[in-house]
């Protein structure tokens, strides 16, 4: 069944003021080098010869298509199909244990390691999705709304979910969330793997309406529509509904925690969604240094030296920024001075780096 894509009812990626839009960038990293029709044609071709972070973006995006052009999938075997698929019938969400557990020999790009990781998961993924089965996550495809763009801790919010027709026969269908506190990491631990969220009830009208608590210490929640059994999840097209967290009402953009967890989440499903979140929490909260650390892996990893000049030139006034606060501070946890260690490793910035290694 082809799945319909619905536009969210909210977006937190959108297009950044001054700068293309991502789909334009995108276009244009599709495009040949040589071919300079579609940045003239749009007016961009201008901007990208001035602009360090766009150009760094198309550099990403034309890196990350090269490397999925040049790694084959890795031959899978029956015994591991059949690993895969009881796990997904058991509720995993992740793959990487069962992974761990078959030798790949293909050689990889060294630069591209983590593409390389996150495509081989994709492969598998892509397996067990084209194999047939009763209750398969994404044969449904209806339209949910939330009441509210971004949540606050313990705020109601109200849901209305416009049935597809696969769920439209029931009375009852199940909103159910997987949830992220701040602690959580990129293919590991989740603070909640399941939760009920709400029950949605027919209303005249033939939607389905409820609501629910924005539970305390959850920063992400990932939303899908079930029936009772589970045997028909409508999944958003496998990208789910997300509710991100506020930390204000009155100001309703999401939180530097909830951007850095949407990243965790897209991880290994989406590298593309994952980078979108990291720089949308940069350009949000400049001053969060964690945020520049994840981005520069990001840059790195599918970039690889070719890029290093224009990443240094980008990232050594923010570490030399973040450096002079930072040193005033008395009591840092050593998570943070080994993570400044690293961040002035990985631009070669020795003085730096030194200096955060004498102090762990």
């Amino acid at each position: 069944m082809t799945t319909r894509m619905h536009r969210p009812l909210y977006s937190i990626t959108g297009g950044r003021v001054g700068h293309p839009d991502h789909e334009l960038l995108a276009d244009c990293a599709r495009a040949t080098r040589g071919d300079t029709d579609l940045s003239e044609k749009h007016g961009v071709r201008a901007h990208l010869e001035e602009c360090a972070e766009c150009r760094v973006d198309v550099e990403f995006m034309r890196g990350a298509s090269a490397v999925a052009r040049a790694l084959a999938a890795p031959p899978v075997s029956e015994a591991l199909l059949e690993r895969v698929l009881a796990r997904r019938a058991n509720g995993a969400e992740h793959l990487i244990g069962i992974l761990s557990e078959t030798q790949v020999t293909r050689r990889r790009p060294t630069s591209v390691l983590g593409v390389a990781v996150a495509l081989a998961v994709a492969a598998v993924v892509a397996l067990f999705v084209a194999v047939p089965r009763e209750g398969e996550a994404g044969a449904a495809d209806g339209r949910l709304e939330l009441s509210v763009p971004f949540a606050i801790t313990n705020e109601v919010v109200r849901v209305t979910y416009t049935p597809s027709t696969e769920l439209a026969r029931h009375d009852s269908l199940v909103l159910r969330g997987q949830l992220r506190s701040v602690t959580d990491a990129p293919y590991g631990r989740v603070a909640e793997p399941y939760r009920r969220m709400a029950i949605l009830r027919r209303d005249p009208s033939g939607r389905f309406v409820g609501s629910f608590r924005y539970p305390e210490s959850i920063v992400h929640a990932a939303l899908v529509v079930e029936d009772a059994d589970a045997s028909i999840v409508d999944d958003h097209g496998k990208k789910r509904w997300e509710l991100l967290l506020s930390d204000s009402a009155t100001r309703r953009v999401p939180s530097f925690d909830a951007l850095a967890q949407r990243s965790s989440a897209h991880m290994g499903r989406s590298w593309e969604v994952a980078f979108e979140a990291t720089k949308e929490a940069v350009r949000r909260y400049p001053d969060r240094w964690e945020g520049w650390t994840t981005l520069l892996f990001f840059q790195q990893n599918l970039l690889g030296e070719r890029a290093t000049d224009s990443l240094r030139r980008i990232h050594l006034p923010r570490l030399h920024a973040i450096d002079a606060r930072l040193r005033e501070a008395k009591d840092l946890p050593a998570t943070k001075m080994n993570s400044l260690y690293f961040y002035a490793m990985a631009l070669k910035d020795s003085a730096t780096a030194e200096y955060w290694r004498r102090r762990l």
